[in-house]
């Protein structure tokens, strides 16, 4: 028996012991007296009434076991009763488990043919229920299945008892399958509510209830399946229960609000809405505050407000969704199963207050309730994946409001796992897989990882795939799959994404109508689709058919609507290439006129304006070029200053304003000068190398935009009388990348070192401006666009004022700035050689050259054109491509062994190659310096350090010359070459110094075998090499061979040794430069790796391995190889190969050099800082001519060598 207060008992038995007559009261008056207290809580809702009962029932219930008049069964079915109802109303847990033992007792005492049998089975079946839904242990809804279908069972349909038998196990399916998610239970369900329902005359009175359960158990297969008529339904059969309680009953008023919310959010419908909101507030009034069932009601209408918000935008809805839901979880205990619902519920509220107000304490609130109700759902869970998708939205807002990368991973991870747990029957799994996709193109427009932007293809086909034709959502589902294709096809020139693109556009403008408010995006989606494709294809149809789409975007946007500047714009665009294809001046009318609408639309400030003032100045620039109007000219150049100095827009756009702007103010006619444009060109270059991101990122992002600019800027400087600024100007804007990896540090990691908190701040803003512009497209609320702007605008003051602050800190006031040229008298001094910077661009070529005893000397080549260069480029690559892959192993037409790729010994067309350098570019320079030679000439050839630009990076300068026998000239007769990535580069470790040591430790690696490559060939030639600097250095050598060549003992071993020698194979990573490496015996030994290693005195390291110095012919500028690398980790001098080498050379090539530098140490030739590697190679490569042929040049012209 549940216990009581002693006054409580002793106040009900002195009220009730005795009839009116003063009579004692048997066991069945105090039954009969619990029946009608019952009744009475019943109708009024009395507690005490509901306390008394319980008292009577149990006095009742002790009386009868001493020999009462009453049945037990019927006493102890009575107590099941009222515990159950106590419970239902108090919570009690002691309650529900004392029903439970009551129920089974009344079961247990009865017959299977006594006339209440069935009616106890089913009250126990609901007192188990009970107990499921607050301790959700699977074994008591089971239970309550059993007992509800013995229920049935044993009842016939002509007796009234059976529908509420049917209902209480429909309720029991219902509740398993809200546990489990399995169909089967929601379809038993359904099937047994609708028979209560048909066998429940309207006067019954648990009809209302019948009706209830039905119609809740239809909408939850609506949410399941997404099946319309289902929701239909449900409206229609809670509607039925409503009217037949015209005073009101609570039940089916607050599901008629759910519903009709629920099906507002399937047809956008905003009366149901209205509608929802009034039939949930009237079940809300007619509810006390204590009643168990009010938390469930206060979180349904928050979610009604909130969605009311999100379709008017009225800040009192968002602030009642949040009250409504703080409320309906403040009121649940976190045991109980439905406070993870109201958890999610009132974390979306907090987000969406958060978008509308930027109160992070609202973000913070949102973030803690989502993981609250994800920890508090079971994996096993059928809403699980819903709570985690709404965890991953949270954490995507805080990720768009902070742009800390890591959210964005959390949001990718929560997301994704929702969408995993999900069937592809539920129809929210179409919004998981839409939302994951989203997620995934945020993170791949800032680390550029292809598997992020395949998945989100991927995910986005799922989307649609799993999205009914008649879906609200199709057509932004259609569009967003469009735009992640054409975004595909923009990376990987894929023409079926480029296809498939235009036709799920094409679905989705068929699919909306035109009254839809995002009708005029998905069209113009559909515009720039077309315009791609008719660029890559050519078809005249694919142009008229843009036009006419971006024609009607515009017709269908709200006329003088700001976020109607994209349509303008593209218009523009398209019109402008019409024109450019076809030659129409109506189209470049029609240009200009929808570039100025756009202009005129788009805010100041806002990051878009940027990308319109471009576009305006593209078509400015061809109206000049088309009537040589200078008014046109002065347009194009307004234009293009005033978005390379818009601060709200992107660095890279900037760049190329200015770049554009520069080269206009070039011409020939009365400009500005373009100088100015070019400083500020200068000055964005760091931004370009953007400071949070993975270094492959901004490798592809700068070294490509960059190189080309930076060689217009060096001509104009030379072409105005400055070499010297030329040549500043060329230092600024090479090897950029490579620059910062020489301290493996960006300008914010140094920063962080000695003021954390200001590098965070710092880092912050630039995360947030360097975000991608928010897509107007979708944009329809102008007051949410001007915040946008101010937002924007408040960062880029922010981001100046914190600039200026950081200069001012002692050591950063070059922050963020290109690096000046350090003072040629000063720096160049320890130089042994001169040294020979190559510009090209198509208006002119020069060297500039810079030695110690000179200022920069300008040295035109008219001869040299950018055209010549790339043809002499692309004849090499040809002999290549004629060559044939071959390894170690493998035997030449003369038996030798080779590695790589190697073109005929003795290849035609590489002789006039190398003649042709002679001739264009060798000679004329060597000329041109011949006293600043003599300087340098002593008892031996002079020292030339080569720094190329553009192509002629990947060209081999060190072995130019005329190759026919008796008139035979080449660069090596007068000259011994080196290079370097970058002047900047060579001085630094001039500076860094060191004085040669005679007797270096020399570490040598030679693997024969790679074990974590099994499918690369054997190197048996390394062994040979191996020996040569044993006999060479004697104990002054360690030799790491095959197992003993392990990645850990290589690091370990470094420190000790100042040279280093690696036979083995090599690995060039050119999206990631920083993951090149070699291949030792567990894995590769990666330039990561030893960067992360302190290198105390190294010094020289030599690459013996196939094509260690051949660079990426995109980004030639960027010295992409491992000989570079093993400069930017440390080391001062490195040789290695520009293309593959032949085994028995390689021997004969390390015994000659290591040779030739232990005796220039010895006899004191080599400078300070230098490493002597240069004139050693030289020596060395002469013996291998002698030996295999002075025209073999394959064989001996792959050998270079980088730095001092």
């Amino acid at each position: 028996m549940t216990s009581h207060s002693d006054d409580d008992f002793s106040s009900f038995l002195a009220q009730y012991a005795h009839d009116s007559n003063g009579n004692n009261r048997t066991a069945k008056d105090f039954y009969d007296l619990s029946l009608s207290l019952f009744c009475r809580f019943k109708n009024h809702g009395d507690l005490q009434a509901l306390t008394n009962s319980l008292l009577a029932v149990q006095v009742a219930v002790f009386l009868n076991s001493h020999g009462g008049d009453v049945d037990r069964a019927s006493c102890l079915q009575q107590l099941g009763v009222v515990l159950v109802s106590r419970f239902q109303r108090l919570g009690d847990s002691t309650d529900i488990t004392l029903a439970i033992s009551a129920c089974e007792g009344a079961v247990e005492l009865s017959s299977d043919d006594h006339p209440d049998k069935a009616e106890r089975l089913s009250l126990l079946g609901s007192a188990f229920l009970n107990r499921f839904r607050r301790g959700d242990d699977l074994r008591d809804v089971a239970r309550a299945i059993l007992a509800g279908q013995r229920a049935i069972e044993i009842t016939p349909d002509s007796d009234l008892g059976k529908t509420m038998y049917l209902s209480n196990c429909a309720l029991a399916f219902q509740a398993r399958y809200q546990r489990l998610g399995d169909l089967d239970d929601l379809t038993q369900a359904i099937s047994l509510g609708q028979r209560a329902v048909e066998l429940a005359p309207d006067h019954h009175p648990n009809k209302v209830n019948y009706l209830n359960n039905s119609a809740a158990s239809l909408q939850m297969r609506f949410d399941r399946l997404g099946n319309l008529e289902d929701i239909e339904k449900a409206v229609d059969v809670v509607q039925k229960a409503v009217d037949l309680h015209p005073e009101g009953h609570v039940n089916s008023l607050s599901n008629l609000g759910l519903f009709l919310k629920k099906r507002f959010s399937r047809l956008s419908n905003l009366e149901d809405l209205t509608q929802s909101i009034s039939a949930t507030q009237r079940a809300l009034d007619l509810l006390p505050d204590d009643h168990p069932n009010k938390p469930l009601i206060l979180n349904n209408q928050g979610i009604a407000y909130r969605e009311r918000y999100e379709r008017l935008g009225n800040a009192d809805d968002i602030a009642q969704a949040v009250s409504l839901g703080q409320q309906a979880v403040d009121l649940t205990p976190d045991d109980h199963p439905v406070q993870p619902r109201h958890l999610t519920n009132v974390g979306i509220a907090y987000r969406e207050r958060f978008r509308l107000f930027g109160d992070t304490a609202d973000l913070t609130r949102a973030l803690d309730a989502c993981q609250r109700s994800v920890s508090l759902t079971p994996d096993d869970h059928h809403l699980k994946a819903t709570r985690l998708h709404s965890l991953g939205n949270v954490f995507s807002v805080r990720f768009d409001s902070l742009g800390d990368l890591e959210d964005l991973s959390q949001a990718i991870i929560a997301i994704r796992h929702a969408t995993n747990l999900a069937s592809d029957d539920e129809p929210d799994k179409a919004t998981y897989c839409s939302n994951l996709s989203s997620a995934l193109w945020e993170r791949f427009e800032r680390h550029d990882d292809s598997e992020d932007m395949e998945e989100a293809v991927f995910m986005a086909h799922r989307a649609v795939e799993l999205t009914p034709d008649n879906h609200p959502n199709i057509s932004a589902r259609l569009n967003h799959l469009g735009i992640a294709l054409l975004t595909r096809f923009n990376h990987a020139d894929n023409p079926e994404d480029l296809a498939q693109a235009a036709r799920a556009l094409t679905r989705a403008v068929d699919v909306i109508p035109d009254d839809h408010p995002d009708k005029p995006s998905i069209l113009n989606s559909l515009s720039t689709t077309l315009l791609k494709r008719f660029k890559l294809a050519g078809d005249e149809e694919d142009m008229k058919l843009a036009i006419s789409t971006g024609q009607k975007s515009v017709t269908l946007a709200p006329v003088g609507r700001r976020t109607n500047a994209i349509f303008f714009h593209n218009l523009r665009h398209a019109h402008l290439l019409r024109y450019e294809c076809f030659g129409d001046v109506q189209d470049l009318i029609c240009s200009l006129s929808f570039g100025a609408d756009a202009l005129r639309l788009t805010l100041e400030g806002h990051p878009y304006r940027i990308v319109v003032l471009y576009g305006l100045g593209l078509v400015f620039r061809s109206s000049f070029w088309s009537t040589r109007d200078q008014t046109h000219l002065a347009g194009a150049i307004k234009m293009f200053e005033a978005a390379s100095i818009d601060l709200s827009g992107s660095p890279s756009r900037r760049f190329q304003a200015t770049v554009q702007c520069a080269e206009l103010c070039m011409l020939p006619y009365p400009s500005p000068s373009p100088q100015l444009a070019f400083e500020r060109m200068f000055t964005l270059i760091p931004l370009l190398v953007t400071l949070d991101r993975p270094l492959e990122k901004r490798f592809k992002d700068a070294a490509r935009e960059i190189g080309a600019a930076v060689n217009l800027a060096a001509a104009y400087a030379i072409s105005s009388g400055q070499p010297v600024l030329a040549l500043e100007w060329l230092e600024a804007g090479r090897s950029i990348v490579w620059g910062q990896l020489f301290q493996f540090r960006s300008p914010i990691d140094e920063l962080r070192t000695m003021h954390p908190e200001c590098a965070n701040e710092f880092q912050h803003i630039v995360r947030a401006l360097q975000a991608p512009v928010s897509d107007v497209r979708h944009t329809r609320d102008i007051p949410d666009l001007e915040k946008e702007v101010h937002t924007r605008l408040q960062l880029v003051r922010k981001f100046d004022a914190l600039l200026e602050d950081v200069r001012k800190l002692v050591g950063f006031e070059d922050f963020m700035r290109v690096p000046k040229l350090p003072k040629l008298n000063e720096s160049l001094s320890g130089l042994d050689g001169p040294v020979v910077v190559i510009n090209m661009h198509h208006s002119r070529c020069d060297a500039l050259v810079v030695s110690p005893h000179s200022t920069v000397r300008l040295i035109p080549l008219p001869h040299l054109s950018l055209k010549l260069a790339l043809s002499i480029h692309s004849k090499m690559t040809r002999e290549f491509s004629r060559g044939r892959t071959a390894y170690s192993g493998d035997e030449d037409a003369r038996g030798n062994s080779v590695r790589g790729t190697v073109p005929a010994s003795k290849s035609e067309g590489l002789r006039r190659v190398l003649s042709c350098l002679w001739r264009t570019i060798v000679q004329p320079i060597l000329v041109a310096i011949e006293d600043i030679l003599c300087d340098f000439t002593f008892d031996r050839k002079p020292h030339v350090t080569w720094c190329p630009t553009g192509r002629l990076a990947l060209l081999p300068l060190h072995a130019a010359g005329v190759y026919d026998g008796v008139h035979a000239l080449n660069a090596s007769d007068f000259i011994v070459s080196s290079y370097a990535p970058s002047l900047t580069a060579l001085l630094r470790a001039l500076k860094a110094g060191g004085i040669p040591t005679t007797t270096p430790r020399v570490i040598c690696v030679s693997q024969v075998y790679s074990p974590s490559h099994p499918t690369l060939p054997p190197l048996p030639g390394v062994l040979k090499e191996a020996e040569v600097l044993q006999e060479c250095f004697e104990d002054s050598v360690t030799c790491l061979q095959d197992g003993h060549g392990t990645v850990s003992e290589v690091l370990r071993s470094i420190n000790d040794h100042s040279w280093i020698h690696l036979a083995c194979h090599g690995v060039q990573d050119r999206d990631n430069p920083t993951n090149s490496g070699f291949l030792l015996h567990d894995r590769r030994l990666t330039l990561s790796d030893l960067m992360r290693q302190s290198k105390h005195g190294a010094e020289f390291a030599f690459l013996s391995a196939c094509e260690t110095a051949t660079g990426d012919e995109n980004i030639p500028d960027e010295a992409v190889h491992l000989v570079a690398g093993m400069l930017a980790v440390g080391y001062r001098g490195v040789v290695g190969t520009t293309w593959a080498i032949h085994d028995s050379d390689a021997p004969v090539v390390a015994a000659a050099f290591y040779t030739a530098m232990i005796s220039g140490r010895r006899n004191r030739e080599v400078g300070a800082a230098y490493t002597g590697a240069a004139y050693a190679l030289d020596e060395a490569i002469v013996q291998l001519r002698r030996t295999v042929g002075e025209d073999s040049f394959t064989r001996w012209a792959p050998y270079v060598h980088f730095g001092l």
